[in-house]
């Protein structure tokens, strides 16, 4: 019986960690596709006030 549980404990955190690998996975996709699109954004952004200030400098 001590086996038993034993096997089945290491087959818990086994199922556990392979779930926080996929998230992890998933996350740093997710960081990974959505980090140029907020630099695109935020250069465009900047692009736009810079000609907003020229003609009054």
């Amino acid at each position: 019986m001590y086996v038993v549980n034993e096997s089945s404990t290491n087959e818990k955190i086994a199922k556990e960690y392979i779930l926080l690998r996929r998230y992890a996975i998933l996350i740093t996709g997710d960081i990974l596709l959505t980090t140029p699109v907020i630099a695109t954004a935020g250069i465009r952004l900047y692009n736009k006030i810079s000609i907003l200030r020229l003609p009054w400098e």
